[in-house]
């Protein structure tokens, strides 16, 4: 009785150490990016200690964004171009103590226009944080000159690790086992 399965074509022999290659590399890739999660860990486990900040500035940064503009209808032709939008930052400058020294940080306000393009939302935010305005800041545990106005950086790089590394794995173990087949059917 014959088979009613379909033969599958033939792949030649280089393309299976070349897959083999490329695996074991994302393999590698894989296994480093696993080694190194107790260090993302730690560093996303890190309680940065809250101190009252006095700010010293408070200054809107303008910055510019670039994108890409696509004009013309369907019968004629395109044209495309880079169009600037000018945008606006609030940033606040601030001058904190710890353990009897002084220590200044600049950081994004954490309140931001909601359309980033109009100096007058950024303007009004800026009214809501004088000078000498007391706020609080969060310095480092160790390196005091650190500072951020968030207590923690979210966790968000980790679970990024984790999926960096699976995937890597994944890609690297399959990839060889499918090398391997491939040896296998044209013989050593």
């Amino acid at each position: 009785m014959a088979s009613t399965r379909p033969e599958l074509p033939a792949i030649p022999r280089g393309c299976g150490w070349t897959l083999i290659l490329f695996a074991l590399f994302s393999l590698i890739i894989g296994i480093l990016s696993v080694a190194a999660i107790p260090l993302v860990w730690q560093r996303s486990e890190e309680v940065w200690v809250e101190v009252p900040a006095k700010i010293s500035e408070t200054f809107v940064e303008r910055g510019e964004r670039r994108g890409n503009t696509v004009s013309g209808n369907g019968s004629s032709k395109k044209s495309k171009s880079t169009s600037t939008a000018v945008t606006f930052v609030v940033m606040l400058r601030y001058d904190y103590t710890v353990s009897g020294k002084s220590f200044s940080g600049t950081s994004r306000c954490l309140e931001q226009p909601e359309d980033d393009e109009k100096y007058a939302l950024a303007a009004a935010i800026v009214e809501k944080y004088p000078v000498g305005k007391v706020i609080p800041a969060f310095h480092h545990p160790k390196d005091f000159e650190r500072s951020r106005l968030t207590a923690k950086e979210a966790r968000r790089e980790v679970t990024f690790d984790f999926i960096f590394a699976g995937l890597f794995s994944l890609f690297g173990i399959v990839g060889v086992y499918f090398g391997i087949v491939i040896l296998r059917r044209h013989g050593r």
